[in-house]
């Protein structure tokens, strides 16, 4: 029996079961990497508590669980 990989691929980045692909830069982020992710659906309540909780709506964050490597950017939201 063959592994098939799955994926959902959106216009920035390409979610792999064991990773993420980042398009615009090409920054992979492993699975094990990842400490938490979020993301907030444009909703009017979204809207309303947006700068309560510093997640906007329509973002998605990825927070990570080691220092960064070179190239990787710290996401401010992740405290």
């Amino acid at each position: 029996m063959r592994y098939i990989e799955e994926h959902f691929e959106t216009k920035k980045a390409v979610f792999f079961s064991e990773k993420i692909v980042l398009k615009k830069k090409n920054i992979t982020i492993e699975r094990f990497e990842i400490d938490k992710i979020c993301y907030a659906r444009p909703t009017f309540l979204n809207y309303l508590f947006a700068g309560v909780n510093q997640l906007f709506p329509g973002q998605f964050v990825i927070c990570l669980k080691k220092p960064l490597r070179e190239g990787k950017r710290r996401d401010m939201f992740c405290g």
